[in-house]
């Protein structure tokens, strides 16, 4: 079954919703952030090592916490 349609859906919620919290219009800034965070999950699956795995996670945390806009709740 073709999945891309519903995960297509989800995703551009999931770049709406960023775009809300970040606090502006600018979807390019939502998108790369929900492609990061998506990215970021798949790379520390596949990674063995869990210390590094867990790395991956932190980098990206950090980096997109450090975006205009960003906040931690």
């Amino acid at each position: 079954a073709d999945v891309r349609a519903p995960m297509a859906e989800h995703i551009e919620s999931f770049v709406d919703a960023m775009t809300l919290a970040m606090g502006d219009d600018d979807r390019d800034k939502a998108t790369f952030a929900v492609a990061a965070m998506i990215g970021a999950v798949i790379v520390s699956r596949v990674i063995t090592d869990p210390k590094r795995s867990d790395e991956v996670l932190a980098v990206a945390k950090r980096e997109l916490l450090a975006l205009p806009g960003a906040k931690e709740d």
